[in-house]
């Protein structure tokens, strides 16, 4: 059966995988007189035209979420389940701003000292000491400078650590044991009841490692603070602790005075250490 030209190149005009092929766009061309239609392609978008189709569909996405949250509340109601939320494990039940009091005067109770000693490296040391005080004023007074006793207070701290000549110095400029020390004194500024030191040591060199323990056994005795000290060092604790809790695998293996703890004993909680790490 005999096909004319015409028909023939309007079949392949119909067929897109055809089409595609530049060697029969070119017959279509010459037999036709008129290119084949080109592929239609979406216009390419801006960044910014993409920008805001991100936006578009993350907030269809939030919207979305928020809506299955909804559905799932009445359910939780029905079943007798309700979300119990951190402030009501922490703080006891009352009026939302005897609750607030009560958890500012506990975290006052208790400072800590921490490993990698949690300070603002562009500050300067004396305000990073008065940052102990924060809890004792309200959001809106902690934004204005703090009173004078406040300074006065920060600045016996930072003497009685041995820091005086340097609290207006920038605490990036400090060594590792002044840095601690510096975290030492912000706990002092706080009036705590307890002191949670976590690690003091582990960066320091021995140096300084026996002034961080001195200087935590010395506020324990003048101040009466109780002073709770994490140490991986049992020598330093057998030298400044008065009393020794040794735990392994999350369970006290012993716990006495420090000058009544023996060798086997040691012995004993180091290899509860070694047999946890192997099991």
């Amino acid at each position: 059966m005999a096909v004319s030209a015409r028909a023939f190149c309007s079949v392949l005009r119909e067929c897109s995988v055809l089409r595609e092929c530049s060697v029969l766009r070119e017959c279509t061309r010459l037999l036709v007189g008129r290119p084949p239609r080109a592929p239609v392609h979406p216009p390419a978008r801006s960044r910014s035209e993409l920008l805001v189709a991100q936006e578009v569909e993350h907030r269809r996405d939030g919207e979305r979420e928020r809506a299955e949250r909804r559905e799932r509340r009445p359910r939780l109601r029905r079943e007798g389940a309700r979300p119990q939320r951190l402030r009501e494990v922490l703080v006891p039940k009352g009026p939302r701003g005897r609750e607030s009091r009560q958890l500012r005067a506990h975290r006052r109770d208790t400072a800590m000292v921490f490993q990698q000693h949690q300070l603002i490296d562009r500050l300067s040391v004396l305000d990073n000491v008065l940052m102990g005080r924060l809890g004792y004023h309200s959001f809106l007074r902690s934004l204005l400078p703090l009173p004078e006793s406040d300074r006065q207070q920060a600045l016996s701290a930072l003497e009685r650590v041995g820091l005086i000549d340097k609290a207006l110095a920038r605490v990036k400029d400090l060594s590792g044991g002044q840095q601690q020390r510096v975290g030492i004194a912000r706990a002092l500024v706080q009036e705590p009841r307890l002191i949670l030191a976590d690690e003091p040591i582990a960066s320091l060199d021995p140096e300084s490692s026996v002034q961080i323990l001195s200087l935590l056994k010395d506020i324990c005795q003048r101040d009466r603070i109780a002073v709770l000290v994490s140490l991986q060092q049992v020598e330093f604790a057998r030298q400044f602790a008065d009393r020794i809790i040794g735990m392994a695998a999350g369970r006290i293996i012993c716990d006495q005075q420090s000058l009544t703890l023996q060798e086997s004993e040691i012995h004993a909680l180091y290899r509860h250490k070694l047999e946890a790490a192997v099991t």
